[in-house]
């Protein structure tokens, strides 16, 4: 496993019940990261990022943000330069349809041709937990 540490953000279920918080987990399996993919919930527990080297945040990362089967991928490479997995599938006209894949906090909004379904969301993320290359099975485009 290439991956040094895993961090999931947790939310409260209402806004009023308190703050986010983080909870990282040093030298994870692969079993305890699907696990947190799959927890994963676009208002309380919308976060999972995944990172190669300990003390590093800004390079060499995947960030795997929803939740609820709507799930977007990103990745800095080497250089910090992030890198966003778009499917090649996404019929036509609603693949620039907007879908909301984390509500609670900023949330966030993407194109219905950048949002994942969950088994396909495991999969690159374990491709980039295994491997010195991208994962396949998207096209990957600069942000």
């Amino acid at each position: 496993m290439r991956i040094a540490q895993l961090h999931r953000v947790f939310y409260p279920p209402e806004p009023t019940l308190g703050n986010w918080r983080c909870e990282t987990t040093p030298s994870p399996t692969w079993e305890q990261i699907e696990a947190a993919v799959r927890a994963m919930h676009p208002w309380e527990r919308p976060l999972v990022t995944l990172q190669r080297h300990e003390n590093v945040s800004d390079r060499e990362i995947m960030t795997v943000c929803g939740g609820d089967e709507r799930f977007h991928l990103q990745i800095a490479d080497d250089s910090g330069w992030w890198l966003e997995a778009c499917r090649t599938d996404a019929p036509g006209e609603a693949a620039g349809e907007e879908v909301c894949v984390w509500r609670s906090d900023q949330g966030f909004v993407t194109t219905a041709d950048r949002v994942w379904p969950g088994e396909e969301a495991v999969c690159i993320a374990r491709h980039y937990c295994e491997a010195d290359s991208l994962p396949p099975g998207a096209a990957w485009q600069w942000v």
